[in-house]
């Protein structure tokens, strides 16, 4: 399922890679009581974060997207991608340090 999933969702982009995405995040963040400062410096690194995650490879961001964000286990990653496990686990330690570079060049 998450082949057929990944196969469509990389031939959209392929064929539609010069349209700007409509792509909004499903996930809902509640902010409980912030102060309008909190609130903003938030919204400054979320805002960061995002530009950091366009700048990665496509494989990169899907890579980062099952493994942290999906929550899928390494092997689940594997099966999905044809990848071995140690490859795997090779690019999402290579993805979030380039991440992690990328968003303190941005911050």
């Amino acid at each position: 399922m998450y082949q057929i999933a990944r196969n469509v969702h990389l031939k959209h982009y392929q064929e539609n890679k010069f349209l700007i995405s409509d792509f909004h995040e499903p996930e809902h963040i509640e902010q409980d009581n912030k102060s309008a400062l909190e609130e903003t410096e938030f919204e400054t690194r979320k805002s960061t974060l995002h530009e950091a995650l366009r700048q990665l490879s496509p494989e990169q961001r899907e890579i980062i997207e099952l493994s942290r964000f999906q929550g899928l286990k390494y092997k689940e990653i594997s099966d999905i991608t044809g990848n071995t496990v140690t490859a795997i686990k090779v690019k999402v330690h290579r993805a979030m340090h380039k991440l992690r570079e990328l968003y303190f060049e941005l911050a």
